[in-house]
């Protein structure tokens, strides 16, 4: 559908669901995050929302799959599906891997929207399409998680129940928004499972967060997608970012990967990543860390790196992890040295 002319009336239904949305993002308690009424609502979403988000799913699974071992012939089961954007991805990015999905949704007539455009995306792949009903879930085996966009939805029991059905994977793989409270979120279903699976991205180690120390309250774990070509050479969504305020140079997100033992691969210790985006100065550039010491303002000097501190602001995407010497002993002081990972 995303080369299809959209009408008026489309345009006008797909600022009413942006409405919708950030009315609930800011609390509005009348407000449905997801107000899709019919097939139309889907397929207007996943025209515009959906390929931002799917966007933001390629950059994540290109981050976290190089760092998993995917079980063969995996039974996926995808929370939240939407329009199936993250089963999609996963099938573009592991071909082959997947023999079957669970597409799990709130919405009836999103689960079968997804059903449609999965089939249509990934014919060779087993589908059960089901509204969600997280307690009966815990009874069905599966190997993958995937969860896109649901945290801000849960209330308290929806998030216990969320919690027992992770702990029955092999491997999770969760992304969700890049706003700060989803993000400290987030950080808390990576501690809630920390138990019982390793975390492998965004995290360089397995201890506590840092970013929940009560001196980082103001840092937020992030990453950046790079935007695709298509975002600024079609018509579509050259009109979408105009007529819909998006801003499509920006992709936040938080991506979480976690895996129980024997399906990740061994960690490279010593490397830092960097939270959201740097900011730029003359010759150097000041970003937030994270690594097994905590999470930390540093500046970077651009002769140690002109090109890699430079894309601290300018193009976070391409700043992941890195290595950086400090002047001190435990990762403290002044940074000496920088290398891409």
């Amino acid at each position: 559908m995303m080369h299809e002319a959209l009408r008026e009336a489309d345009w006008q239904r797909l600022e009413e669901l942006r409405a919708q949305f950030l009315a609930a993002q800011e609390g509005d308690a009348s407000a449905q995050p997801s107000a899709w009424k019919n097939e139309r609502d889907l397929l207007l979403y996943d025209a515009v929302y959906g390929a931002r988000i799917g966007w933001k799913w390629d950059a994540f699974l290109r981050d976290a799959l190089p760092r998993l071992v995917l079980p063969a012939n995996a039974r996926l089961l995808d929370l939240g599906c939407g329009t199936g954007v993250a089963t999609r991805a996963f099938a573009r990015h592991a071909a082959g891997v997947a023999a079957s999905v669970q597409l799990v949704d709130h919405s009836l007539v999103a689960t079968q929207v997804a059903n449609s455009l999965v089939e249509r995306d990934v014919p060779g792949l087993a589908r059960t399409a089901t509204p969600c009903d997280l307690q009966s879930l815990v009874a069905q085996p599966f190997d993958v998680l995937l969860v896109s966009h649901v945290i801000d939805e849960w209330k308290d029991e929806a998030w216990h129940a969320a919690l027992r059905l992770a702990r029955q994977a092999s491997v999770v793989l969760w992304l969700e928004g890049g706003a700060r409270a989803t993000s400290r979120a987030m950080q808390r279903v990576r501690e809630d499972l920390l138990t019982d699976f390793e975390p492998l991205l965004p995290c360089t180690h397995s201890a506590s967060c840092g970013a929940l120390q009560e001196l980082n309250t103001h840092e937020w774990c992030h990453r950046f997608a790079q935007p695709p070509q298509e975002a600024f050479t079609t018509a579509h969504f050259s009109f979408a970012a105009k007529r819909l305020g998006l801003d499509l140079r920006s992709l936040p997100y938080c991506g979480l990967a976690m895996a129980k033992p024997g399906f990740h691969h061994a960690r490279t210790h010593g490397l830092v990543r960097v939270l959201g985006r740097g900011k730029s100065e003359k010759g150097k550039a000041t970003a937030s860390i994270c690594d097994v010491h905590g999470v930390r303002r540093v500046q970077i000097l651009e002769r140690y790196g002109k090109s890699t501190v430079r894309a601290l602001a300018d193009a976070p995407w391409e700043v992941d992890l890195l290595k950086l010497g400090f002047a001190g002993e435990h990762g403290q002081g002044k940074v000496v040295s920088i290398d891409p990972a």
